[in-house]
This record gives structure tokens, C-alpha cells and sequence, in this order.
């Protein structure tokens, strides 16, 4: 990721991810290219106390591919954390497991996408 969280954004228009973002939307991909068969990698932070799991995520987030997710297991709904994915355009989707916990799978539209 090159826009680095724990640092400050550039302010004004919006970027290209934005606007691509906006015409993809959620559910649909530019390109018709599925982030749900990128690759993942896995984090674990249940049972962590807070304020960690937000921080693991976030440094996970730092280093994230292109094309790639971050498929988080997580033993709240993290309301908090929404509102900084969103600030820095991730995309995201949350399904509660079944067994009191949660599974967020996190990505980023690629910049290819968005020309």
C-alpha cells in the first residue's frame, strides 16, 4: 500500500481508486476481476486485547500485494475500524462464522483498474 495509514493523506479531489470505487461499486469488480479469488493472507486476532487487533491489521494492511486481500478472523464486529478502511479506500466485506467470531476479507481496487 503506498499511501501510508499511520501517516497523513494527500486532501482534495477524488483519486482514481476513489473513482474507481465509485463505478465498481462493492459487489462488482472493474475488469470483472473477482477479489474474492485473490490471494489472501490470513490474520488472526481473536481473542487479542484492544486496541492490538486494530494496529495488526493496519500494519498487515501497510504491506498488502496488489491484488491481494487480507482475510482477518476476529472475535468482534470491528465498527471502528470501518471508518479508517474507508478513509484510506479499502473495500470490505464482514460475515459473522457461526461460532461468536467474525471474518473480514479487506482489498483495494488496483490502480490499473481505475485508468
Amino acid at each position: 500500500m503506498n499511501k501510508g495509514m499511520h501517516g497523513g493523506m494527500n486532501s482534495g479531489g477524488m483519486n482514481h481508486r476513489a473513482a474507481a470505487s465509485e463505478r465498481a461499486g462493492t459487489n462488482r469488480q472493474a475488469g470483472g476481476d473477482d477479489p474474492l479469488h485473490w490471494p489472501a493472507t490470513l490474520l488472526d486476532v481473536a481473542d487479542v486485547e484492544v486496541p492490538e487487533p486494530m494496529v495488526c491489521i493496519l500494519d498487515a494492511l501497510e504491506t498488502l500485494p496488489e491484488r491481494g486481500c487480507l482475510r482477518v478472523l476476529i472475535d468482534r464486529e470491528p465498527h471502528p475500524l470501518y471508518r479508517v478502511l474507508d478513509r484510506y479506500e479499502f473495500l470490505h466485506r464482514t460475515a459473522p462464522t457461526g461460532d461468536g467470531r467474525y471474518e473480514m476479507l479487506i482489498w483495494q481496487l488496483p490502480l490499473t483498474d481505475a485508468a
